[in-house]
C-alpha cells in the first residue's frame, strides 16, 4: 500500500496510542475544564448543541493533536479537535473514495 498523506493509514491503533500519550501529556485541554464534560458529546442531530461543543474547543492549545487522535482512533461519538462526529465519518469516507479512485487511476496506468 502507498501511503497517501496522514489520514490513508487511519484508525490506527498504534498511531492513536501515541497520539494520545502526547495528549495526555501535552497539557491543559480546554474540554479538561468544563463543568459539564457531557457538552462535548451532544446529539449529533442537536445542532445548537454540536456548535456549542466546537466553540469549546476555539484556541485549545492541543487542538490539532486532539483531532488527529480521534481520527487515528476512529473515536465515533462526540467532539474531538473542533471536530463534530459527523465531519469526521465525512472527512474518513471522502478519503477512503479518493482513495479507491487514486488507485484505480494507478492500476489503469500500469495497465496500459
Amino acid at each position: 500500500m502507498i501511503p497517501l498523506g496522514p489520514l490513508d493509514v487511519f484508525p490506527d491503533s498504534a498511531l492513536a496510542d501515541a497520539l494520545r500519550n502526547e495528549l495526555d501529556h501535552a497539557g491543559s485541554r480546554h474540554c479538561e475544564t468544563l463543568a459539564d464534560p457531557e457538552l462535548m458529546f451532544p446529539d449529533g442531530n442537536d445542532r445548537y448543541a454540536v456548535a456549542k461543543s466546537k466553540d469549546q474547543c476555539a484556541g485549545c492549545p492541543v487542538l490539532n493533536l486532539c483531532r488527529d487522535y480521534s481520527l487515528a482512533a476512529g473515536e465515533q461519538y462526540g467532539t474531538w479537535g473542533g471536530v463534530s462526529e459527523n465531519e469526521r465519518e465525512a472527512l474518513l469516507i471522502d478519503t477512503r473514495e479518493w482513495r479507491v479512485a487514486w488507485r484505480r487511476g494507478q492500476q489503469q496506468t500500469a495497465a496500459a
